[in-house]
C-alpha cells in the first residue's frame, strides 16, 4: 500500500500540472515542502509521499513543453511542402478506422530531405493498403507537420494526446504507392514476426467465420478495432461493455490465466520434471514470454500494456515465491508508464483501465462479503445465486468509477452497464477469446482444424452479437451534461466512499454514507451552477 500511496502522489503531481499551471507550483512546493518537512521529522511515509508528488509535478512541467526537435525537421515543417523521409516502420500498417486513412504506420525517421533527425512520424495511408511490415526502411514524399490541437471546447487536446503516445510529426500520403521499400527487416524484430502472425490470423478468420461475425472477431482477437461495423459498437456502448471490442487489459487476463493454467497441468503431468521444479513456478516462467509476445501481437494498447504489466508481477512474484499485492501491481504498472511518458495520463484507455482494475481489486470484495460471504450453499441453485452476486458485485464496483469518467469524455451514461457486462463479458472473455485465438493459432498451422475450432467462437460470437443487439434496442443511453475535472473527480470519489459504505453496517458505514452524499452533492451543485451560468 506504500507504493501505491507513493504513486498516487507522483500522479497526482503530472495532473496538477496538466490542469493547470498554477495548481501545478502549489503542488510542487505544497509537496516538496511536506515531503522535506516530514523527511526531516523521520515520517518517511508521508515524506517521501510529499517528495513523489512534487517529482510528479517536476515530471508534469517538463511534460507540457514541447520536444525540440532538429532544424532540419523545423525546415521540413516551416517549408510547407513534401519532404523526402528515409525511415524505418516502428508498427503497423494498421487499419486507421472509419472516416480516416485507411492504413496507419508509425515511423522512426532517419533523413528527412538528405539531413539526418531523430523523430517519430504518424502516417496515414488515404487509399489502398502498403507491402511493408515492421523494421522495413521506406522512402517516401511527405508534407510533414506537428499534430495539432484543434478540438471543441472541452475535448482532449489532441497535440498532447499524440506525444504522450511519442508521436513528434504527423503526415499522409495519398496512396500506396507513395512508400518505396529500401530494405527488409530483420528477422529478429519481434514486432515484424508478430505482424506477419497477426496477418495469418487475420486471413484464417476471414475465411473460416461468417460474414456476421468475422469482422466481430477480429476487432476482439487481433486488435482491428475498424472492422467492427457501427450497429455492433453501438450495441455494446448501450451495454457499457464496449471495452471487450477492442484487446483490453481483461482480454491480456484472460488469456494469461488460462496458459497459466494450462502449463501448469502440463507440468504436473510429467513426474520427473515436477520432482525437481515446481510446476507453479515453471508455469509462471513460461507465461511471461506468451504475454509479452500477446501484447506485441494486439497492437501494444495502453491497456493492454497495463494488463502486461501487472501479469509480469504477478508471475515473477510467483517465481520468487512471493504473495502477489495487487495495489502494487497496479501501482508498478501505472508507474512504468508515467516514467514512459506523463502525458498518458490524459488518454481515456489509461483513465479507465485503472478505474476498473482498481475497483475490482479494492471492491468488489467487499461487495461479495455484503452479500453473503459466511453463506456456503450446497445446491446448484445456491451456487448458481452467488456466483450471479459476486459477478453482479464486481460489475457494479467497475461501473462505479467508471461512469464519471465515461460521461467525461462522450457525456453520456449507461445505466444497464452492470447487467450488460454480466451478460457479455463471460461469453467474449471465457469463450471468444480463448477459443478464437486457438482456431486461429492452429489455422495458420492447419486450415481445416482451425475452421473446426473456429466454429465454436463464431457460435458464441453470434451469441454475444445476439445479446448486444438486444442491448442496442431496448438499452438506454443517457446523454448527460459532461461534468469538468474536479466534478468527476468528486464523482470518484463518491463512488469510491459508497462502495467503503456498503461493505460495513450500523454506525461505521453510516459516516461513509454521509461522505459519499457530501462529494456527489458538490459534484451535482457544481455541475448545475455551470449549467446556470451557461443558460
Amino acid at each position: 500500500m506504500l507504493l501505491a500511496l507513493w504513486v498516487a502522489a507522483w500522479a497526482t503531481g503530472i495532473a496538477a500540472w496538466l490542469l493547470n499551471p498554477i495548481v501545478g507550483v502549489g503542488a510542487l512546493t505544497g509537496g516538496l515542502a511536506l515531503g522535506l518537512w516530514r523527511g526531516w521529522r523521520r515520517d518517511l511515509v508521508l515524506g517521501i509521499a510529499g517528495l513523489a508528488l512534487a517529482g510528479g509535478g517536476l515530471q508534469g512541467r517538463q511534460a507540457t513543453r514541447s520536444r525540440p526537435l532538429s532544424d532540419a525537421v523545423e525546415r521540413a515543417v516551416a517549408a510547407q511542402r513534401p519532404a523526402v523521409v528515409i525511415a524505418r516502420i516502428i508498427s503497423g500498417p494498421d487499419p486507421s478506422g472509419p472516416g480516416g486513412a485507411q492504413a496507419r504506420l508509425r515511423l522512426a525517421c532517419e533523413s528527412i530531405d538528405g539531413r539526418a533527425v531523430d523523430a517519430t512520424l504518424s502516417l496515414g495511408v488515404l487509399t489502398g493498403w502498403p507491402d511493408v511490415a515492421p523494421g522495413d526502411t521506406v522512402k517516401l514524399s511527405v508534407r510533414v507537420h506537428r499534430p495539432m490541437g484543434l478540438a471543441n471546447p472541452g475535448l482532449p487536446d489532441q497535440e498532447r494526446l499524440a506525444r504522450a503516445h511519442g508521436i513528434d510529426l504527423v503526415g499522409a500520403v495519398p496512396t500506396a504507392m507513395g512508400l518505396e521499400r529500401l530494405s527488409a527487416g530483420s528477422g529478429l524484430n519481434a514486432r515484424r514476426q508478430m505482424f506477419f502472425l497477426r496477418q495469418r490470423m487475420g486471413r484464417v478468420i476471414t475465411d473460416g467465420a461468417s460474414s456476421r461475425t468475422s469482422g466481430f472477431l477480429a476487432g476482439v482477437l487481433l486488435g482491428q478495432r475498424a472492422a467492427i461495423a457501427a450497429p455492433v459498437e453501438d450495441g455494446f456502448r448501450a451495454a457499457g461493455a464496449t471495452h471487450v471490442l477492442s484487446v483490453s487489459g481483461l482480454h491480456l487476463a484472460s488469456v494469461a490465466a488460462l496458459l497459466f493454467l494450462l502449463f501448469r497441468w502440463a507440468a504436473s503431468l510429467w513426474t520427473a520434471l515436477a520432482l525437481r521444479l515446481s510446476p507453479t513456478a515453471l508455469a509462471a516462467a513460461l507465461s511471461i514470454p506468451a504475454v509479452i509476445l500477446y501484447t506485441l501481437l494486439t497492437g501494444e494498447a495502453v491497456a493492454t500494456v497495463r494488463s502486461a504489466l501487472m501479469a509480469l508481477v504477478a508471475f515473477g512474484a510467483v517465481i520468487v515465491r512471493r504473495p502477489f499485492s495487487l495495489a502494487a501491481g497496479i501501482a508498478l504498472s501505472a508507474l512504468a508508464l508515467l516514467l514512459a511518458s506523463p502525458l498518458v495520463l490524459l488518454d481515456v484507455s489509461f483513465q479507465l483501465s485503472f478505474a476498473s482494475v482498481v475497483a475490482l481489486g479494492l471492491f468488489a470484495a467487499s461487495l461479495r462479503a455484503r452479500l453473503g460471504k459466511e453463506s456456503r450453499p450446497l445446491t446448484a441453485r445456491g451456487r448458481a445465486l452467488r456466483w450471479l452476486g459476486r459477478s453482479l458485485a464486481a460489475s457494479t464496483a467497475a461501473a462505479a468509477l467508471t461512469a464519471p469518467l465515461v460521461a467525461h469524455h462522450f457525456a453520456e451514461i449507461t445505466p444497464i452497464a452492470p447487467l450488460g457486462n454480466l451478460v457479455l463479458v463471460p461469453v467474449v472473455e471465457l469463450l471468444v477469446v480463448p477459443v478464437g485465438l486457438a482456431a486461429a493459432l492452429l489455422g495458420t498451422i492447419s486450415a481445416p482444424a482451425g475452421h473446426v475450432v473456429l466454429l465454436v467462437a463464431d457460435g458464441a460470437a453470434r451469441a454475444a452479437l445476439a445479446a448486444a443487439e438486444f442491448f442496442r434496442a431496448f438499452a438506454p443511453v443517457w446523454r448527460v451534461r459532461s461534468p469538468d475535472a474536479f466534478e468527476t473527480a468528486a464523482l470518484i470519489v463518491a463512488g469510491v466512499l459508497g462502495m467503503l459504505a456498503i461493505a460495513r453496517t450500523g454506525r461505521h458505514a453510516r459516516g461513509w454514507w454521509i461522505a459519499a452524499v457530501a462529494s456527489a452533492v458538490v459534484a451535482s451543485g457544481s455541475l448545475w451552477a455551470r449549467d446556470v451560468a451557461r443558460r
